[in-house]
């Protein structure tokens, strides 16, 4: 059977491969438009909202009984924060096929988001099964056995997965594994190598791209299936209270003498994600960042990786402030150097991208800015981090821009 993965975002594409495979054709009069709205190119272009819906609604009427369209149906659901629907559509998609692992791994992303640890963290496991959960690919081949959360004579290898973001985040549970087993390796991207090296000396840390062939370990588990021993419930998350990164003390000074001699905060700010599983809903705008910057008597520190050199000289044309950069730093191949940019912060403003993590381990105060949909991670209406202590969490409201949001740190900042 071919895997249609809808784990991550709803894709136009991929429902008319699916009904190209099963000679469907919906024809535009047949699809339920609410309040007399049309489709212009039902094929071509779909949101993730009541037009997917919509011909979802209207597939289904042809496929009733397939897994597949109710696990997508589910995920638009979830993009629009129905997630009493959303589960409801992914539990039809399991009663169809018990074994459908896409639906399954979405409904423990909405188990976790409301809370319920200890179900949601079994049922995280179904994202191993064709590697939703993109866990580094030598875990596909590994013969060893899976770690069952005890003490053993010997080494266990952890695995990395997913993005930085989601590597730094489960490394918070680290220090919890050290109290249970000693012996540990763990894999993650080469990035990240020196800071993690650094915070946890009596482990050894590999990154993804180097030769593994010769490593001597007994068992293995990916990262995230920690979560199922170490955060099974509320409590085992400490209040946020985690083992912070170390950053270079000499890269620390270094840096320190980049920054600009002035007066007031010293603000790191970052406002885009360029993993492309996300949505430009969660990014700001050049005009929303001009905003940002001019109130208050603070001076801003790009934290922006990529390249913005032209968002950057639009944002300082359009505000009476401007965004200061550190010379001579690639902030999205050197880690080591980045994080010493944000310890000499004194704030992070951020969207939910590597460096609201990064910042977050650093024991740095972090404003994250989040879209009205976001990651399961940050759950559902609190300003409190359950991984970081030192996290304020800003939520967009659904429909509405960043006005509001932008609204509250000009207060905080004036």
């Amino acid at each position: 059977m071919k895997l249609y993965n809808f784990s991550l975002a709803p894709n136009g594409q991929r429902v008319q491969a699916f009904l190209n495979e099963k000679n469907i054709t919906i024809e535009t009069h047949e699809l339920n438009v609410r309040d007399g709205a049309q489709f212009n190119e039902p094929f071509k272009s779909f949101s993730g909202g009541w037009r997917m819906r919509c011909y979802l609604a209207s597939i289904l009427l042809k496929e009733p009984n397939s897994a597949y369209l109710h696990n997508y149906l589910g995920v638009c659901l979830t993009q629009q924060n129905r997630f009493d629907d959303a589960k409801k559509a992914f539990d039809k998609s399991i009663l169809i096929e018990p074994n459908a692992h896409d639906a399954i791994y979405n409904k423990a992303l909405i188990n976790l988001r409301f809370g319920y640890f200890d179900k949601g963290w079994e049922l995280y496991e179904a994202g191993l099964n064709h590697n939703i959960r993109e866990v580094f690919q030598e875990f596909l081949y590994d013969k060893t056995p899976f770690w069952d959360g005890k003490p053993f004579d010997g080494t266990l290898l952890v695995y990395g997965e997913q993005s930085i973001s989601e590597q730094i985040m489960f490394s918070t549970i680290i220090d919890d594994l050290l109290k249970v087993h000693q012996n540990i390796i763990l894999v993650v991207d080469g990035k990240l190598k020196n800071l993690l090296q650094r915070t946890y000396e009596n482990i050894q840390v590999i990154g993804s791209d180097e030769n593994k062939s010769l490593l001597e370990y007994n068992q293995h588990i990916p990262m995230g299936s920690l979560c199922k021993f170490f955060r099974k419930k509320v409590g085992q998350f400490n209040n946020g209270e985690i083992k912070n990164i170390i950053s270079s003390f000499e890269i620390d000074k270094q840096t320190k003498f980049l920054f600009p001699d002035q007066k007031g905060l010293k603000i790191g700010i970052s406002w885009m994600d360029f993993d492309s599983k996300h949505s430009s809903e969660s990014h700001l705008s050049d005009e929303d960042v001009s905003e940002i910057i001019k109130f208050g008597d603070h001076t801003f520190i790009n934290l922006q990786f990529g390249t913005i050199d032209k968002n950057l000289e639009e944002i300082n044309q359009k505000s009476s402030n401007s965004i200061h950069q550190i010379p001579g730093v690639n902030l999205g191949q050197n880690l080591d150097s980045y994080a010493s940019i944000i310890n000499n912060c004194d704030l992070v403003i951020s969207v939910d991208n590597m460096t609201a993590h990064l910042a977050a381990s650093l024991g740095k105060p972090v404003w994250v800015l989040l879209p009205a949909n976001n990651n399961f991670r940050w759950m559902e209406k609190t300003e409190n981090s359950i991984w970081y202590k030192n996290v304020l969490l800003l939520r967009k409201e659904l429909g509405k821009d960043w006005s509001k949001i932008i609204g509250y740190i000009n207060s905080a900042l004036g």
